[in-house]
């Protein structure tokens, strides 16, 4: 947890959501909160209720009742079931999280060009001075890429030329399906086909677009009935 040591806290939000509870809940739900953000899942845990009793050094009837108190006030999220596996979501640190994974993208393929300053093009230089318009004119053609796109790119397990795969990406326009189906194949995938493969046999991120791997069949594991 060394690269993330501290997640955003919302004073303003904080005292609107638990005011008017007792200071007993408020301590919980900060408890609560530094689990969720260690843990795999930022934002998100499952425990069963004699560990989630433990984490707040409380009965496991007293846990049931703080749990039910922060999901019915709308204070966090989750399910309670068959009064064992207790699953609690901060929707804050969730979100924050994805927009924070969303940032580590943009910054890895060059981030946004509109809001990056030319260093060759200085005030304080002469026309003689300033470097040839040719590196400018390189870097202005940097690519912006789409919001669709970097989830895609932050999802594919290969990040290899990211420039080719925006461009297959633009060329498949209006023939490639929602981005929810593309990320559903591509966890699909990763959790199948490429769990155990190296990576450098995964195929290239234009390769998966120019090939429509979207439609690749999704097989579906049946549930048992309880």
């Amino acid at each position: 947890m060394g690269k993330d040591p501290s997640f955003q806290f919302y004073p303003s939000d904080w005292t609107r959501d638990l005011d008017d509870q007792p200071i007993e809940i408020e301590g919980a739900w900060i408890r609560i909160c530094c689990r969720l953000w260690w843990s795999p899942t930022k934002g998100e845990a499952t425990k069963t209720l004699q560990e989630w009793a433990d984490v707040l050094r409380k009965t496991n009837k007293k846990t049931m009742k703080i749990f039910q108190i922060l999901i019915e006030k709308g204070i966090a999220s989750g399910s309670i079931l068959d009064n064992q596996n207790i699953t609690i979501i901060s929707r804050r640190m969730k979100r924050d999280w994805e927009i924070r994974q969303m940032r580590r993208v943009v910054g890895s393929l060059g981030g946004n060009p509109a809001l990056k300053k030319n260093e060759n093009n200085l005030d304080n230089q002469s026309a003689n001075q300033k470097c040839p318009s040719s590196s400018s004119s390189s870097s202005s053609k940097k690519k912006e890429y789409s919001d669709e796109f970097i989830s895609f790119y932050k999802n594919y397990p290969r990040k290899v030329a990211p420039d080719a795969a925006w461009k297959a990406w633009q060329k498949r326009n209006g023939e490639r399906p929602p981005l929810e189906k593309i990320l559903a194949v591509l966890e699909w995938q990763k959790k199948t086909e490429w769990k155990a493969t190296d990576k450098k046999y995964i195929p290239h991120p234009a390769t998966w677009i120019n090939s429509g791997r979207w439609n690749d069949e999704v097989e579906t594991k049946k549930e048992g009935s309880w």
